[in-house]
């Protein structure tokens, strides 16, 4: 194949690769990307801050705060408190990006509900949560990660918005960058590919084209007999008969007495009297030895004696 249709074959491909790439980048990767930037920047809150948050965004589920001398007078507890239909519900936040909150850090929570004649508990993590930690308890609620920052999202500044989509779409370009890099190198790969195998079956076409007429001068005849034998005459007697066996036409050829070959004919258009006779020539010693040409089974044809040539 020429080098311009592969190397248009290779660039289609590599613009196909480039252009799905780019849409799964930006329409599939990109977003979830900014999820995680933004567990990121939650993650390196402070707990406090954190905090503050979570109580805020649970406000819009019926959730209210706990008074500011209510919690004055618990002291410096690390449980945070806030109030549904009337009852004490406990707020735990578990800090750190890998962090994950498991069967027994549910279960601990549980018991401080239960000490505490709580409602319920929110627990949340920017982390992960273990799908067996929910089912410990209908009574607690969880939310990480993805979930976490979907709370907590409407709550933060335009700044931290900008921050998380400046910080995927930067990740995004790069891996794109490494796409193109990539689809590029496809491209010559494959016009590469395609030229070097175009050129190897455009010789082997040659090849075997040229081949028969660069042989046929030399390629012996089918039924060229051998070389005059410079065998003994005993050597010759063995030889004769299997050489005359291999002609077209012919069954096989036995010495039937010292003077007489007898050939048994399977077809007498091949087996004909000059091509047997060709063959005998080359047997110098035995050549003038009678012929008795025995006729196919079942043919009406008589049996012939025949001489090819005279002592």
């Amino acid at each position: 194949m020429p080098v311009l249709p592969s190397f248009l074959i290779g660039l289609a491909f590599g613009l196909v690769l480039a252009g799905v790439a780019a849409v799964y980048l930006w329409r599939v990767w990109r977003p979830r990307r900014e999820v995680f930037e933004g567990r990121r920047i939650l993650a390196g809150m402070r707990w406090r801050e954190l905090s503050n948050l979570v109580m805020d965004a649970l406000a819009a589920s019926g959730f209210e705060p706990e008074a500011a001398d209510a919690r004055s007078a618990r002291g410096s507890s690390a449980d945070l408190l806030m109030h549904r239909d009337g009852r004490p519900w406990l707020v735990v936040c578990k800090q750190g990006l890998d962090h994950e909150v498991g069967v027994s850090a549910v279960e601990e929570v549980q018991r401080t509900v239960r000490l505490q004649h709580a409602g319920g508990a929110v627990v949340v993590t920017p982390g992960h949560v273990d799908p067996k930690a929910r089912e410990v308890s209908p009574t607690i609620e969880l939310a990480d990660g993805a979930e976490l920052w979907r709370l907590l999202d409407p709550l933060l500044p335009a700044s931290v918005h900008e921050e998380v989509a400046a910080r995927a779409r930067a990740q995004a370009t790069r891996h794109l960058a490494l796409v193109v890099a990539a689809s590029a190198v496809a491209t010559f790969g494959i016009t590469w590919a395609l030229t070097r195998f175009a050129s190897d079956d455009a010789a082997t076409a040659v090849a075997a084209v040229s081949a028969p007429r660069a042989a046929a001068p030399t390629a012996p005849a089918a039924d060229t007999p051998p070389p005059v034998s410079n065998l003994s005459e005993e050597d010759q007697r063995r030889e004769l008969p299997r050489r005359l066996a291999e002609l077209p036409g012919v069954d096989r050829a036995i010495w039937s007495t010292a003077s007489t070959l007898q050939v048994f004919i399977e077809d007498p258009a091949l087996a004909t009297d000059a091509s047997i006779c060709q063959v005998m020539t080359h047997y110098p010693l035995v050549r003038a030895s009678r012929l008795q040409l025995q006729p196919p089974p079942g043919s009406d044809r008589p049996v012939r004696f025949k001489q090819c040539s005279v002592f």
